[in-house]
C-alpha cells in the first residue's frame, strides 16, 4: 500500500531541503506493508505518528488518525521500517533534519512570470540563477553554448512558454509549459528544475494550485497518478540545433511527442538522431550511449549501459543480469565462470588459486571437510583414506581383499592398448596400481611383481585372446 502522509508532515519535509528520504516521502512512490497514514506526532512534534496494519483492519479507515489507535515514534525508527536496507548515516541525517524543520523559517517571498519567446533563452541561461545548485545548478542546457539549441522553445510561443520563480537573488526555478490546444484551455507543466527540493515544492504548489496547471513529468519530486500522452503540432521544427528535452522529446514530421514516436532529442550536443533500441529491453535511447557486451550473456551485442557493468577483467562491459558477485572476492564474473561451493552457499571464481574440486565439489583450501594425502584432494568421509594417529592416510588394501565382483574382468575389457603388443608387466602393473594387491583365482597380484612366477592359464579370462 502506498504510504500516505499528512499535510503537517508534508509541509515539514518540504522544509528539509534536499535530504533524500524527506523528498522520497514527498513523493508517491513510498509503500509499506505495516505502517500506513504517516503524521507529526500530537504528542512530541520531533516524532512522526502511524497507524499500523492491525489496528487499521480493526477499527477501519474512519479512525486511521485518531491519535489514541496511533502509534508515535522517532523518525529514523519510521525510516528504519520503510527502508531497512539504509545505511545508519542516511537514518541520522533524516533524524537531525526532522528536528531542525520544525524550527518556523522565515518566509521567503517569491515572485513568479509565464514568459515566451527570447524569454526562454534568456532565463535557461545560469547567470540569471540565484545560486549554482540543485538540478537547476546541473542542467545541462543552462550554459551560454546551449543557447542556440533552445529555437524549439523560442520559436513556437503559441505552445511552448516556460514557469519562472525568483526571490531577491534572481531564477531559483523553472518549468516548461506545454499548451496542446490553440484556445490554451489545458496546459501541462514539466520538469521543475530548481535550487533545492523547498524551492520545487513552492513551484509546484504554484502550478498546481494557483494556475491549475497539469503534471506532465515523472522527473518530479511528485509524479503524475497517470500517464499523459501528449502529441502537440508545431508550427516551427526544422532547426539546426536541438536541445536536450525532458519529456516531449520525439519529432514526427510536424508533431512533437512523449510517446516514442520519432526522432529523439537525447542529446547535449544540439544534434538530432534516429532513435536506436537496446537489444537486451528494446528501450529507445541514445545510440552513442551504447556499450558493447564484450563476454558471457548478449556477448557483441549493443545496449543501454543501465544494463550493464564495466568489468577490467573481461576488459569492457558484461550484462548484469548474467553475471554475480564472487562470494570471496567480491568482483562480478559472468555465470559460466562461477562454481558453487560444497557448502552451498557461496559462489567463488572457478579460477581462484584456493579453488579445489574433488569430483563435482569444489571447495577452497582450508574447508575444514577436506583433506590433501599424498597430493592429492579427499573428502574427509571418503572410503580411500583413514585417519592414523590423529593423520589422514591412503588405506591399505589387504592382500586377500578381492575387488568388487567383476571389477577386474570389466578393467580388461576396457583395457586401453592390445595387450599382444604390450609386455605383460605394463599389464600387471597398471592393475596393481589401480586394484591393489589380491588374489583371485587363477591369478595372485602382489605388491611385487614378479612376472615370472605367473601365468595366465589358456582357459582364464585374462587370456590375450580374450582381450583381443
Amino acid at each position: 500500500m502506498r504510504v500516505i502522509i499528512s499535510k503537517a508532515l508534508q509541509k515539514r519535509l518540504e522544509r528539509m531541503s534536499d535530504n533524500i528520504i524527506a523528498k522520497a516521502l514527498l513523493g508517491s512512490d513510498t509503500f509499506s506493508d505495516e505502517i500506513f497514514y504517516l503524521g507529526v506526532s500530537t504528542f512530541d512534534p520531533n516524532q512522526i505518528s502511524y497507524i499500523d496494519k492491525n489496528k487499521l483492519e480493526r477499527y477501519g479507515n474512519f479512525h486511521k488518525w485518531s491519535a489514541k489507535y496511533r502509534v508515535s515514534t522517532r523518525p529514523g525508527r519510521i525510516v528504519q521500517k520503510l527502508w531497512s536496507y539504509l545505511d545508519n548515516k542516511y537514518i541520522e541525517e533524516f533524524a537531525l533534519a526532522f528536528a531542525a524543520s520544525n524550527a518556523k523559517p522565515e518566509p521567503i517571498k517569491y515572485e513568479y512570470k509565464i514568459v515566451e519567446g527570447e524569454d526562454i533563452r534568456k532565463y535557461y541561461h545560469y547567470e540569471t540563477y540565484a545560486q549554482d545548485s540543485g538540478n537547476l545548478g546541473g542542467s545541462c542546457m543552462r550554459g551560454a553554448g546551449a543557447q542556440k539549441f533552445l529555437d524549439i522553445y523560442v520559436k513556437n510561443p503559441d505552445h511552448c512558454k516556460m514557469a519562472v520563480m525568483f526571490d531577491d537573488r534572481g531564477v531559483v526555478a523553472r518549468s516548461l509549459l506545454w499548451y496542446p490546444n490553440a484556445d490554451k484551455s489545458l496546459v501541462y507543466f514539466d520538469r521543475i528544475y530548481s535550487i533545492d527540493s523547498k524551492t520545487e515544492m513552492a513551484m509546484h504548489k504554484y502550478l498546481t494550485n494557483r494556475r491549475k496547471f497539469k503534471i506532465l513529468s515523472d522527473k518530479n519530486s511528485i509524479k503524475p497518478t497517470e500517464k499523459v500522452e501528449l502529441r502537440i503540432k508545431l508550427k516551427n521544427l526544422d532547426f539546426k540545433y536541438y536541445p536536450y528535452v525532458d519529456t516531449v522529446r520525439w519529432i514526427n514530421g510536424n508533431d512533437i511527442n512523449n510517446m516514442e514516436d520519432g526522432d529523439p532529442l537525447h542529446h547535449t550536443n544540439g544534434i538530432r538522431r534516429e532513435p536506436f533500441k537496446c537489444e537486451y529491453s528494446g528501450d529507445l535511447m541514445d545510440e552513442s550511449a551504447a556499450v558493447t557486451v564484450a563476454a558471457g550473456y548478449m556477448v557483441g551485442c549493443r545496449v543501454s549501459p543501465n544494463y550493464t557493468i564495466h568489468s577490467e577483467r573481461y576488459g569492457g562491459h558484461i550484462m548484469i543480469s548474467g553475471s554475480q558477485i564472487c562470494s570471496i572476492t567480491g568482483e562480478r564474473f559472468i555465470t559460466g565462470d562461477l562454481v558453487v561451493l560444497s557448502n552451498g552457499t557461496q559462489i567463488c571464481y572457478r579460477h581462484h588459486p584456493d579453488i579445489r574440486n574433488v569430483g563435482s565439489d569444489w571447495f577452497l583450501i582450508g574447508d575444514e571437510n577436506f583433506v590433501e594425502v599424498e597430493n592429492q584432494w579427499y573428502r574427509k568421509t571418503s572410503p580411500k583414506i583413514e585417519l592414523v594417529d590423529g593423520v589422514y592416510q591412503l588405506k591399505s588394501v589387504p592382500a586377500t581383499t578381492a575387488p568388487p565382483k567383476n571389477s577386474f574382468k570389466e578393467f580388461i575389457e576396457t583395457f586401453e592398448w592390445d595387450l599382444r603388443d604390450q609386455m605383460r608387466e605394463t599389464f600387471y602393473r597398471s592393475a596393481i596400481n589401480r586394484y591393489g594387491s589380491f588374489s583371485l583365482n587363477p591369478y595372485y597380484f602382489t605388491t611385487t611383481l614378479e612376472t615370472e612366477n605367473v601365468s595366465i592359464p589358456e582357459t582364464a579370462e585374462a587370456t590375450d585372446s580374450n582381450i583381443a
